[in-house]
């Protein structure tokens, strides 16, 4: 699973808490050089085989222009009634 959302995070991109719940979610919570990054990392994570829906709970941009994120990631291996 770690590997499949590393190769679809693009340059200068963080991940600063990695949530694993066996069969059900991935949490992820980090930082992208801007926003339109993080929502296309989100795109690229909805279309990874292994996710059956990708929720952004929140994203801010800083100062810096940085933007956090933070995305819960379906597993598709996850029954009814699991998703946040």
């Amino acid at each position: 699973v770690l590997r499949e959302i590393t190769v679809r995070m693009a340059e200068g991109m963080r991940l600063n808490e990695f949530a694993f719940k066996k069969d059900q979610t991935v949490g992820l919570k980090g930082q992208a050089p801007s926003a339109a990054i993080a929502i296309d990392f989100q795109s690229r994570l909805e279309q990874c085989e292994l996710f059956s829906k990708v929720i952004a709970n929140r994203s801010s941009t800083e100062a810096g222009g940085l933007t956090k994120f933070d995305l819960v990631c379906t597993l598709k291996t996850a029954g009814p009634g699991t998703a946040p």
